[in-house]
C-alpha cells in the first residue's frame, strides 16, 4: 500500500521574511506516524510525507503532479487551525484528481475540530488524540478489507449514511520507549537549516520530545496528549540524539515538550543523562516552560547540558485572568526563575496572551506592566493574540461572555498566526486597543541602553544572521543588519 502524508501546518502561500507564524521545521508528527507503522507493518506498506511549505507552490499548481507520482492509496492530512484553509484545498485536489483515495485527518485541528471537518464531503475519517495506534489500526483494516471507515477502529470519527459516527478515544500510549525514533528518512533535514524556525537558527538540528501531555488543564490548550505526563526514559532520549548525531552530525536539539519541567525530577534526571552521555549539545526550550516550577538545581542543569534558549509561559498578569485559564501561576517565583535564567546566561524568552474574553482594559495594562518592568531579564516578550479554539474550555467560557457562534469561528479560524492576529477585526478587544499595547511593550523593547546588552549576550550564541532572523521575525519586518537594528532602537532607558 502506498500512504501519502501531508504536513500544511505552516502557511506556504505566504512564506515571506518577518512572519512570525512562518515556523518551518520538519513534520515531526508525520515521521512518528511513518516509523510506528514501519515497526508493525513492515514492507506492506511504502510511505511518503510532504512538507507543503517546502513542496507546493503558493498558487497550488504542482499538488496534483505530486500526487500523481506518489500513486497513494491512502492520503493523510496534517493542519493547525490557522492552516485549515490549506488543509480542505488539499483534500479537495485530492478527490478532484482520484475519488475513491480515502483522505484522513489528524493532529491540532482534527482533533478540536472533527464535526466542521466532516463537513467537507472530500474527507473520509478524523482521527482524534494521540495519532499512532489509531492510524497504525486504520491501515490494518484497510489492508485486510479496503474499508478506511471501520466502526472496530477506537479513536476516529467518519460519516455514515449522514450519520456522525464515533468510536470513542483511543489510551493513550503509555510506554512512550516503545515509539520508534521519528523517521528521518522521510525528509531532508539539510533543508530545514536555512528556514526560520521555533528559534532561528541556521544550522541543522533535530527536534526532541522528551514527553507527552501536561497535568494542567488550562483553558486554551489542545487535548490530543492527555492531561497526565508520560516521560520517555532518559536512555532513549539519548539514544536518539546520539544517532542523529553520528547520522547526520547533529548537534542542536530543540525541545518541545508541552511541560519538560513539571516533573522536575524526571526533567533533571533527563538534563543528567545529556550531561553523562558528553554530547555537548545546543539545546532550545520553545515551547513554554513552567516558571513556577524551578529551583537552583534546574537552572544549573540546564547551563551545564548546554541549553542556550528557554521560553518561560506566563500568558498573563492578571491574578483574575490566571484563575480563569486555570494556569494558576506563581508570579513572583516566575520572575525569580527568568532572572535565575538570564544570570546563567541562558536567553530567556517569555509568551504573553492578550485579549481574553472578558479581559479588561486594567487587566491588559497589567500584562503590559509586567513586560516593562522586567524587560531587563526578558530578551523577547512573545506576544500572542488570544485564540478560543472550537473544542476549548476557553470557546465554551467565550460562548458563556456571549459571543456568537459565527464570531467564534471567524476568530478561530483566521488564517493569520497569533502574532500577527492584532492586525485582524475578530478578537475578544478591540483591534487599536490590542495594537496599543503592542506598540508600548516595543517601545521598551526597543530601547537602544537594553538592546545593546542583550545584543551582547546574544552574540556569544549565535551568528549574525541568525540574530537579523530573529529580530526581523519578532518586529515583523526585516531590518537588514545589527547596525540598522540599534540605529533604530531609541535613546531612552
Amino acid at each position: 500500500m502506498n500512504i501519502l502524508l501531508i504536513d500544511v501546518s505552516t502557511d506556504f502561500t505566504d512564506l515571506s521574511p518577518g512572519k512570525g507564524h512562518t515556523m518551518h521545521h520538519p513534520p515531526m508528527g508525520l515521521m512518528y506516524l511513518t516509523s510506528f507503522l514501519k515497526k508493525h507493518l513492515g514492507d506492506r506498506v511504502s510511505v511518503q510525507i510532504l512538507d507543503g511549505a517546502i513542496t507546493f507552490n503558493p498558487d497550488y499548481s504542482n499538488v496534483v503532479q505530486h500526487i500523481r507520482a506518489s500513486n497513494p492509496d491512502v492520503v493523510g492530512l496534517r493542519s493547525l487551525t490557522h492552516t485549515s484553509h490549506q488543509l480542505h484545498m488539499l483534500a479537495k485536489l485530492v478527490k478532484d484528481y482520484k475519488y475513491s483515495i480515502p483522505v484522513v485527518v489528524g493532529g491540532p485541528y482534527a482533533s478540536d475540530s472533527s464535526d466542521r471537518i466532516l463537513e467537507d464531503k472530500n474527507i473520509d475519517v478524523v482521527c482524534i488524540g494521540e495519532g499512532e495506534k489509531i492510524f497504525l489500526g486504520l491501515i490494518s483494516e484497510y489492508l485486510r478489507s479496503s474499508n478506511i471507515r471501520c466502526g472496530g477502529v477506537s479513536g476516529i470519527r467518519y460519516k455514515c449514511n449522514g450519520e456522525m459516527v464515533s468510536t470513542g478515544r483511543k489510551p493513550l500510549i503509555s510506554d512512550l520507549d516503545s515509539i520508534p525514533y521519528p523517521d528521518y528518512s522521510m525528509t531532508d533535514i539539510n533543508q530545514y537549516s536555512r528556514m526560520h524556525s521555533h528559534t532561528s537558527i541556521f544550522r541543522k538540528y533535530a527536534v526532541l520530545l522528551c514527553s507527552r501531555g501536561c497535568p494542567y488543564s488550562c483553558t486554551y490548550c489542545h487535548q490530543i496528549f492527555g492531561k497526565s505526563i508520560r516521560y520517555r526514559s532518559p536512555q532513549n532520549i539519548v539514544n536518539e540524539m546520539r544517532a542523529l548525531r553520528e547520522m547526520f552530525d547533529i548537534r542542536d536539539f530543540i525541545i518541545t515538550d508541552d511541560a519538560f519541567n513539571v516533573g522536575l525530577k524526571q526533567a533533571k534526571a533527563i538534563l543528567r543523562a545529556i550531561i553523562d552521555a558528553r554530547l555537548n549539545p545546543r539545546l532550545y526550550f520553545s515551547n513554554g516552560l513552567r516558571g513556577d516550577v524551578c529551583d537552583e538545581e534546574f537552572v544549573a542543569l540546564l547551563k551545564e547540558a548546554g541549553t542556550v534558549e528557554v521560553v518561560v509561559a506566563i500568558e498573563t498578569a492578571s491574578s483574575r485572568l490566571q484563575k480563569i485559564i486555570r494556569k494558576n501561576l506563581r508570579l513572583e517565583k516566575v520572575i525569580d526563575t527568568m532572572g535565575a535564567l538570564y544570570r546563567a546566561g541562558i536567553v530567556t524568552n517569555a509568551f504573553f496572551m492578550i485579549g481574553f474574553p472578558s479581559e479588561t482594559i486594567g487587566e491588559l495594562k497589567e500584562t503590559v506592566g509586567f513586560i516593562r518592568d522586567h524587560m531587563d531579564i526578558i530578551h523577547f516578550p512573545y506576544i500572542n493574540i488570544v485564540r478560543a479554539y472550537e473544542g476549548s474550555e476557553l470557546y465554551k467560557y467565550a460562548q458563556e461572555q456571549h459571543y456568537d457562534k459565527d464570531f467564534l469561528q471567524r476568530h478561530a479560524l483566521q488564517g493569520v498566526g497569533t502574532q500577527e492576529a492584532s492586525n485582524t477585526e475578530y478578537n475578544f478587544l478591540p483591534r487599536h486597543i490590542l495594537q496599543k499595547a503592542k506598540r508600548e511593550i516595543l517601545i521598551y523593547f526597543m530601547g537602544k541602553g537594553r538592546m545593546h546588552k542583550m545584543l551582547k549576550m546574544q552574540e556569544a550564541l549565535f551568528t549574525g544572521e541568525e540574530l537579523i532572523s530573529k529580530y526581523s521575525t519578532y518586529l515583523g519586518k526585516c531590518i537588514g543588519s545589527l547596525d540598522f537594528l540599534l540605529k533604530i532602537c531609541r535613546d531612552h532607558e
